[in-house]
């Protein structure tokens, strides 16, 4: 999931990715990662710190490789929970 936005606080993206992976698990897909960048204006991003341009350019080689471990509906739990 690639996602930008003009606020940088870390708990914005939250509500939207667990959003995301119920909507995953119901398709039974992976989210494989989530990208955020940070800007206000056009080309705002590729100048945010933490590189999420490069950060993209990662998660587009890596797409098919990288390990996704998430639960499913259809995944075996133990039947308690403490």
């Amino acid at each position: 999931m690639l996602v930008s936005s003009e606020e940088s606080y870390p708990a914005l993206l939250h509500g939207l990715t667990a959003q995301m992976q119920e909507l995953c698990r119901y398709l039974r897909q992976d989210l494989v990662s989530v990208v955020h960048g940070v800007g206000n204006k056009r080309g705002e991003v590729v100048r945010d710190p933490a590189d999420p341009v490069q950060a993209a350019h990662r998660l587009g080689v890596e797409l098919f490789t990288r390990r996704v471990s998430d639960y499913t509906v259809a995944t075996e739990r133990a039947g308690t929970v403490w």
